[in-house]
């Protein structure tokens, strides 16, 4: 402590006297409660803790997937209409670490990867974006009535 002429009339010393015993209860941490906060805001993250797995090999759509997405939060929330929620891979890749989401420029006239000379129809306009996830299936598959595919496909 500063031991100085107090001229003005002020307390010379100060003595801070801070209780540091008390702790935070585990029930009431944040950290541990950091994941089931994310699946209650994140509703993709939600979708893809409970619907989603892990199987090697395995391929679905963006489409196919966002259009579960919407048929569960439908379910979930008691929605008459399908949302409007985007699907958000990144998320998907969050909850499950082996899964990976691929974005590949295909051939419009022979379906595999758009490089030059991939087939004898080969144009540089002639192509296409597939958008999906490998090494993931869905646990429950949601039967989707009255789609139309150019809805889900955004």
């Amino acid at each position: 402590m500063p031991n100085y002429k107090d001229e003005a009339g002020e307390i010379v010393r100060r003595l801070m006297i801070v209780e540091l015993g008390r702790q935070v209860p585990d029930d009431e941490s944040f950290i541990d409660r950091s994941n089931e906060f994310r699946e209650t805001a994140n509703n993709s993250y939600g979708f893809a803790m409970g619907n989603v797995a892990y199987e090697e090999g395995a391929e679905i759509s963006r489409s196919e997937m966002r259009r579960h997405l919407l048929v569960w939060m439908q379910e979930k929330f008691g929605l008459d209409k399908l949302p409007k929620e985007q699907l958000k891979p990144q998320e998907i890749e969050r909850a499950h670490s082996k899964i990976k989401y691929v974005e590949m420029k295909i051939c419009t006239h022979c379906g595999n990867k758009h490089t030059k000379d991939c087939c004898n129809e080969y144009e540089c306009n002639a192509r296409s974006t597939k958008r999906y996830f490998i090494n993931a299936k869905l646990l429950s598959l949601i039967r989707v009535e009255n789609s139309s595919d150019s809805f889900f496909d955004n």
